[in-house]
Parts: C-alpha cells; sequence; structure tokens
C-alpha cells in the first residue's frame, strides 16, 4: 500500500499490486477557501510560521495504522492502512511539531517546549508527564537508538531521552547548534540551512580506536581521536555547571574553537598590510603554516575570507592528522569564527590545501625531511624551530620548492608558530 498525503486537505492510499485508489481520507484544513477563485492558497504562503503548524506533511506507518500530520490542518489523524478509516478520534496539535519514533506501540511527538508520548492503540497518553525543554526548542529532527531518542536543540545540546521512562537521562553539549540528525553505522549526519557535517560516535569510536592502537600504537588515526574524546568529557561538565547556574568556558585542545580562530583571524589582516607595501605585487602568495588541532589554520582562512584574498594559497601542513580531516576540521572552525562576527559570506575554501606527507612516523616524532629543514633554517636564516609543528612545516616548503609546486613567480611566507622549547625535551 502507497500512502500519499496530497497537502490539499486529503490524503490517498493506492494498492501497488494492482494500481487502484485503496481508499481516500478527507479532513478539515485551517487555511480558508479563496471565494474569488475557489481554492485554497498554497501552504507555503500561509502566514502561519514554522513551530506553529505541524513541521511536514509525511505520514508514519507502523503496525497496520497510518498517523496524518497534515501541513494544511491543525490535528492529528490515526487511519486504519487498509481501510483509510480512523482508528480514534482526531486529536489537536497543541504545540506538537513531528512524529519522532514509534517504540514499543507508543508514539513520541516533539514539539515546542516538550515532549511526549500517547500509545499508538488508543491514542491516550502513554507517559505520566511530558518532559519539558525548559527555554529551549528542537533545532531539527532527531534519531532513534535502541530505546534512546537524540534530539538536537537550540541550545548547542543533544538530549538523550529514555523512551521507556520517559525523561532526560544525558545532556550533551555541542560546539554548535545541529540540524536534522540522521545515524549512519558509526556517523551522525547533521543538516543545517547552511551546513552539512558528520560526527562520530563516541563509543563506537573508542571501540575502534583501542582496536587500533593495540594493533599500532604510532597508528595516527588513532592518535588524533583519542585526543577528540577529551573535548565531548569538558563539555558534559560544563552543562551541568550551566544547568547549576555557572558560566564556564570550554578550552578545547589548541584552543581551536570559532573564538580562538580569531586571533589569526586578526593576524591575517597585519600579513596583509605588511605583503601590500611588498612590490612588485606577485602572481600569487603562498603561506605555509604547521596544523594540527586546526585553530591557527581555520583563523587565517577567515581573515583572508574577510578581505577576499582570492590570490593567496594557504598550505597548511599536518602533524598528526590526514589532510581530508586537516581541511574538514578548518572549516568547521572557521564557519564558527564567522558566526560569531555576524559574518554570513563565502569563506574562500579553494585558497585552503592541506597536506600530510610529512607526518611520519606520527605527532612529535621528527623525520629526516624536519631535521633537515631544522638545521637549515637555523644556519641560514637564524630561525629556530621545533620538532613537532615548524620543522614539519618548514619540510613542506622545501618538498614543494624542490618539486616545483611553487615558482620564482610566487610570494612564499613562511607563518612561525613557536614551540621551540620542543627542542629541550
Amino acid at each position: 500500500v502507497l500512502v500519499c498525503p496530497t497537502s490539499a486537505g486529503a490524503v490517498v492510499a493506492v494498492d501497488i499490486s494492482t494500481h487502484f485508489l485503496l481508499w481516500g481520507y478527507r479532513y478539515k484544513q485551517e487555511a480558508p477557501i479563496n471565494p474569488r477563485f475557489g481554492f485554497r492558497p498554497s501552504t507555503l504562503n500561509s502566514k502561519k510560521r514554522n513551530g506553529d503548524r505541524w513541521a511536514d506533511a509525511s505520514v508514519t506507518i507502523f503496525q497496520g495504522k497510518v498517523l496524518v500530520t497534515p501541513v494544511e490542518g491543525d490535528n492529528l489523524y490515526c487511519l486504519d492502512l487498509l481501510t483509510g478509516k480512523p482508528t480514534w478520534p482526531a486529536q489537536k496539535r497543541d504545540e506538537r511539531l513531528y512524529v519522532a519514533c514509534i517504540h514499543q506501540g507508543q508514539v513520541i511527538m516533539v514539539g515546542k517546549d516538550k515532549i511526549s508520548a500517547f500509545k499508538l492503540s488508543d491514542g491516550s497518553a502513554a507517559w505520566s508527564k511530558p518532559i519539558e525543554l525548559q527555554l529551549e526548542m528542537p533545532s531539527g529532527r532527531g534519531f532513534q537508538s535502541e530505546e534512546f531518542y537524540f534530539l538536537p536543540t537550540t541550545g548547542k545540546k543533544l538530549l538523550k531521552i529514555d523512551l521507556t521512562e520517559g525523561k532526560i537521562v544525558q545532556k550533551i553539549a555541542t560546539s554548535r547548534v545541529l540540524g536534522n540528525l540522521i545515524c549512519y553505522k558509526d556517523e551522525v549526519i547533521s543538516q543545517t540551512p547552511l551546513n552539512l557535517e558528520t560526527y562520530l560516535q563516541a563509543a563506537k569510536l573508542r571501540t575502534k580506536v583501542s582496536e587500533r592502537l593495540q594493533k599500532n600504537p604510532q597508528d595516527i588515526w588513532a592518535l588524533a581521536r583519542h585526543c577528540d574524546f577529551r573535548t565531548p568529557q569538558l563539555q558534559s561538565t560544563a552543562a551541568d555547571i550551566e544547568m547549576e547556574g555557572g558560566h564556564p568556558l570550554v578550552i578545547p585542545i589548541g584552543a581551536s574553537t570559532g573564538l580562538g580562530s580569531l586571533g589569526y583571524a586578526a593576524a591575517s589582516v597585519e600579513l596583509f598590510k605588511q605583503l601590500t607595501n611588498q612590490k612588485p605585487p606577485p602572481e600569487r602568495t603562498v603561506v605555509f603554516v604547521a596544523s594540527s588541532s586546526c585553530g591557527t589554520l581555520a583563523g587565517l582562512l577567515l581573515g583572508i575570507s574577510l578581505l577576499e584574498l582570492n590570490d593567496l594559497l594557504l598550505v597548511g601542513v599536518s602533524a598528526d592528522m590526514s589532510a581530508t580531516e586537516i581541511e574538514e576540521r578548518t572549516k568547521q572552525i572557521a564557519r564558527e569564527g564567522a558566526e560569531l562576527l555576524g559574518w554570513d559570506g563565502a569563506l574562500l575554501t579553494d585558497s585552503i590545501k592541506a597536506i600530510d606527507d610529512q607526518v611520519g612516523d606520527g605527532y612529535g616524532l621528527s623525520t629526516a625531511a624536519s631535521d633537515e629543514a631544522l638545521r637549515m633554517f637555523a644556519l641560514h636564516e637564524g630561525l629556530v624551530l621545533d620538532p613537532t609543528y615548524t620543522a614539519k612545516a618548514a619540510a613542506g616548503l622545501i618538498s614543494w620548492v624542490r618539486t616545483g609546486m611553487v615558482s620564482d613567480l610566487d610570494r612564499v611566507v613562511f607563518l612561525h608558530t613557536g614551540g621551540h622549547p620542543g627542542l629541550l625535551t
């Protein structure tokens, strides 16, 4: 049976095997009929805003019943899948937004400020009381995982809800407001009007990291993910402090956040002023900088985007992670910084290039190329580099010069980010 919502005051069902109409059900529409033209205005042109009507007209089918939430109506209907007849009286929407999921015969409903549940069998309440969201609103659709439902909110939190007990069991702080969520294997995909991002689930990720580190203690990917575990723990603790009235500030590894990136966004302005005084202007400027937690590279990306420096290329030389991870993380942090500035322009994402060919055997472990770069910069330029970051960034620069990736027409800038006390360890 194919059930088709029409958003025109009716829902119909088609028998796929015979291609015949099986049944149709009409319901009350909130939008009045236009007496001049004889039809109702489009739902999209309705004066009702999102949050004042059903989120969408998708139907939910479960155990021979069809739940209908028409966007042009203000009721919820439960119909028999084979006959189209109501199985219990229609319910008023009452600030509810969408059907989240069905768990053990209970229909979970997400509303503007609360989460409720009713029995699919007769429409009666399934929980003793709804879950209050406390000054927050859903920021998108969540996902169900076993007996839990994960709901994103406008307060930069992911709520873990026990569907059996009808209560919130955990509030997971997030770095930004999430959108509609889809869970696929070990990843959670978030879609907002501006971004499409993926996040790894912590429990399964820990298992994978542990297995890979047992096989290879120097596994670069696993070591980087192992460090990432600290940030969610800090954010969770901060959320608890916030609930008690405190005002915590989470500073992750490398202070690599949107706020932390603004320092190097300002540095890019200073760099731009210095470069504009040099004559004649080059065809292209190539900036080499070490990258690990990506805050520095993100700030530079945000800065050149604000200045619209299309003739500048940022080369982030990785100290540990893959080039793909560096670029994705850099763009994410840069967007967070842009939001803090209230800037909605486009990032110059084509002006960033991450390379991971200087990582060697792992984070903090020098290579023959980085040792050569360290000696060369000290002897010829009087610059003291460190083995973990800047020596590998310098090795990347030297490699590009030797292989012709930069030419005599390019202006090459090496951004020294410090760290030379590492020579003493």
